[in-house]
């Protein structure tokens, strides 16, 4: 990870897909999917106070991104072309409740902590 010189953003993932084979970014609680192809390299910043309090999932085809309440996020390709912007922050959420708990509650109706 890398900070930014904005405080209240950073560069959470900036990382190149190797695998011969299109991997799917998926940003919660959006639902907003990005498929890397094969050998693109991408740069995920994430604003807003808690910017920082994000949660990864990695699988063989797939990362799901889970952002903080009060969060916005932005993919870039290498060039610097906007894959995605997502400008709508998180909502609030119950104390105490991750972003991926409340994802996985709305999803399947049981509670994930």
């Amino acid at each position: 990870m890398q900070a930014s010189p904005d405080p209240l953003s950073f560069v959470l993932l900036q990382a190149r897909n190797d695998k011969p084979h299109g991997v799917t970014l998926v940003l919660e609680p959006w639902g907003e999917e990005v498929v890397l192809l094969s050998g693109v390299t991408v740069t995920v910043t994430v604003r807003g106070v808690r910017a920082r309090e994000v949660e990864l999932v990695w699988g063989e085809r797939d990362v799901t991104l889970f952002a903080a309440p009060g969060s916005t996020v932005e993919v870039e390709d290498e060039q610097g072309v906007h894959l995605t912007e997502i400008v709508l922050p998180v909502p609030g959420l119950p104390e105490g409740m991750s972003t991926r708990a409340f994802v996985s509650q709305v999803l399947t109706g049981e509670h994930d902590t």
